[in-house]
């Protein structure tokens, strides 16, 4: 074989290795981020829900003591009628 056939059966044997390095970490990553996502979906799943409070909160935050709407703060941090 001529010293260019060697060149390029080492060139191809760099590339497929290069190539089955870079499967082999992205299959390792691609578990990585499954368990990852599978975790947080956990966390996420069995968190209570706090938005349903904060909205019940909110209404009840929004008259003032004597029954009536609240008074807005305008833009100039002003009370408006």
């Amino acid at each position: 074989m001529t010293i260019w056939a060697w060149v390029a059966v080492g060139a191809s044997i760099f590339a497929l290795s290069a190539v089955l390095i870079g499967l082999a970490i992205a299959r390792i990553l691609g578990e990585i981020a499954h368990n990852t996502a599978e975790l947080t979906e956990q966390l996420w799943s069995s968190a209570p829900l706090t938005r349903e409070s904060e909205t019940q909160d909110a209404a009840e935050g929004a008259e003032d003591d004597d029954g009536g709407p609240s008074r807005v703060a305008g833009p100039h941090g002003r009370r408006q009628a």
